[in-house]
């Protein structure tokens, strides 16, 4: 049988297309995240992105109590850390 044209599309994109699609995703916020958000992009637990950012993990800051992810940083740190 012959392949759709988009499966054609998408296999040819290789492993990497996706990682740079959900780094462009998180670039395009374009304001602090909550660990919420950033949790469901990454499908990981706001519980699991806490720990990271408390660990000093997953680059964070916190503004009172509040801890935020910057869009741009993390998305830079997944593209040195990805892979």
């Amino acid at each position: 049988m012959k392949e759709s044209r988009k499966s054609q599309q998408t296999s040819m994109k290789g492993p990497g297309a996706a990682s740079q699609s959900l780094m462009a995703t998180i670039r395009d916020r374009g304001r602090a995240m909550k660990a919420e958000e950033l949790a469901e992009l990454l499908s990981l637990t706001s519980t699991h992105i806490y720990k990271m950012a408390a660990a000093g993990r997953i680059p964070s800051f916190r503004i009172g109590g509040a801890v935020r992810f910057d869009p741009y940083v993390v998305a830079d740190w997944l593209d040195r850390n990805s892979g």
